[in-house]
């Protein structure tokens, strides 16, 4: 479990080094990164954008997940919502 969370810290942080930011995604959608499984909150920067690929939307889709603001004055929860796999 720990050497689990310690990889998805390991992938957050790589993320954000690498300049994955809402600067870059805002719009898109197709050059945000492909993962495999989607970060635990608080893990994700608000706006920022991950296409997901864990098998829950189906054949040649996957889940397009938008960070979200969990704290502060005006929270807003991640959203989620399936689009066609990127051509690459």
């Amino acid at each position: 479990m720990a050497r689990r969370a310690a990889a998805i810290l390991v992938l957050g942080a790589s993320l954000l080094a690498g300049g994955a930011c809402w600067a870059q995604t805002a719009g898109f959608p197709n050059s945000a990164p492909i993962v495999l499984e989607e970060p635990p909150e608080g893990q994700m920067a608000p706006g920022m954008v991950l296409l997901v690929d864990d098998g829950s939307c189906g054949k040649g889709k996957v889940k397009q997940v938008t960070g979200g603001e969990i704290a502060g004055f005006n929270a807003r929860p991640r959203t989620r919502k399936c689009v066609a796999r990127p051509a690459r």
